[in-house]
């Protein structure tokens, strides 16, 4: 989507009932996600907290932040993720910034229900209404409800945000060395809250995270010609070719070589 220049993606999720005891596979995405629920109740597991909503809430998940959302009984949703270049060339630095997550704000939703409105409808400059519509939205939420980034922050939305810029500061030097004391040194947390924090909020230690991250990355260079194996390993920031073909492994099932056969069989 984003390749079209679609400035979101929209859906409307209806999601069955679960058992709330299991385990909750989380996700995450660099883009912004906000999240209206037009039906049911349930709970939001956002980072390392967990948000009750219903009908009639409006939620923002802030970049990088690991989330689901799961109900006891069916519950639907809208959601939106913002695109990147949208909000690049707009000025809108979404993973430079923390939202307050539960928006009460009743012209917010307005905002956002419109936003769905041009994007389901099919009115004259459709492309054009979604942009308009968006980027209202957006600016109303800079300017209403981010929380300020002073050095008065205190409570959950602050610990929240630091996990949300390790996140992010990960992403962008995966293929550099990375220690804990280095990240939890940027984010300005010591290094045994940070450890805890982090594996609370990603349900991994931070060496597993970054490796997963890497590995991710290497899949997607493996499914191309133009790269050399060590190339990889260099590039998706391996210390050692050795250790990356191990980790690869551990976490494909496959070794380097065989995932790129694999591709190259599966395109065939």
């Amino acid at each position: 989507w984003e390749e079209k220049n679609v400035p979101c993606k929209i859906k409307l999720q209806e999601r069955e009932g679960s058992n709330l005891k299991s385990y909750v596979k989380r996700n995450w995405h660099k883009n912004m996600e906000l999240m209206y629920f037009v039906q049911g109740s349930g709970q939001v597991f956002c980072g390392t907290q967990t948000f009750d909503v219903s009908e009639g809430d409006l939620f923002i998940v802030n970049a990088y932040l690991p989330h689901e959302v799961v109900s006891e009984k069916a519950i639907n949703f809208y959601y939106i993720k913002v695109s990147d270049w949208f909000c690049e060339v707009n000025e809108l630095d979404t993973d430079q910034v923390y939202f307050n997550e539960l928006i009460t704000d009743p012209y917010a939703k307005e905002l956002f229900l419109e936003v769905v409105k041009e994007y389901t409808g099919e009115l004259l400059y459709k492309n054009a209404g979604i942009r308009m519509a968006l980027l209202r939205l957006l600016v109303y939420l800079f300017r209403n409800h981010v929380v300020p980034m002073d050095g008065n922050r205190r409570g959950v939305s602050a610990k929240e945000a630091s996990i949300q810029f390790a996140l992010g500061y990960i992403i962008s030097h995966v293929d550099e060395k990375i220690s804990v004391d280095q990240i939890a040194e940027k984010v300005g947390l010591s290094r045994y809250y940070f450890m805890r924090e982090f594996k609370k909020a990603t349900g991994e230690t931070l060496m597993s995270y970054i490796q997963k991250i890497r590995c991710e990355n290497a899949k997607k260079m493996l499914e191309s010609e133009r790269y050399t194996l060590r190339e990889i390993s260099e590039q998706c920031g391996f210390e050692e070719f050795s250790y990356f073909c191990t980790s690869f492994k551990k976490y494909t099932g496959m070794t380097p070589t065989n995932y790129r056969l694999s591709t190259k069989e599966h395109n065939f």
